[in-house]
Order: structure tokens, then sequence, then C-alpha cells
């Protein structure tokens, strides 16, 4: 996060992401707050979390088109748009 960058590379970072020096210095400052007790605090709620749910995973493969998989009975689509 603290590593030397050029000046070309923040300029492009920026162009490409929208997220300029500010707010780049908000999002530090925001991750140097966190305490050891607010990251214990999240550890233990995904801890929760996850061995309450099911195990669920999403893959995007290519176009919903392609007929390799639509024609295949294991596969389920799901439209990421639509959700």
């Amino acid at each position: 996060m603290d590593c030397p960058v050029s000046a070309g590379s923040r300029g492009l970072q920026a162009f490409l992401t929208g997220i300029d020096d500010e707010k780049r210095q908000a999002h530090r400052e925001l991750l140097f707050s966190v305490d050891e007790a607010a990251v214990k605090k999240a550890a233990e709620q995904l801890k929760h979390q996850l061995e309450q749910s099911v195990a669920l995973g999403r893959a995007v493969l290519g176009p919903k088109e392609t007929s390799k998989w639509t024609k295949t009975n294991d596969w389920s689509l799901f439209d990421l748009l639509q959700q």
C-alpha cells in the first residue's frame, strides 16, 4: 500500500479507475484506523456466517449463448446482470 509509485502510474491508475489521490488517502486512513478488536470481531462474524451458510460459488465462464455450455445439464446458468 505504501510502496513508491511514479507520477505516471498514479495518473494512469486515476484515469482507469476514477480513484484520485484524495480517495486513495481516505481509504488508506480508514485501513490504518482499524484496531485489533475490529479485525477479531469481523473474523468472528465471517466464521459464524460461513458455518451457517451453504457453500455457494459463482464463476463467469463466458457468453450465455455458447452452445457448449447450454447443452450440458451439469451447469446452472445465471444472468448476473439480473441479480
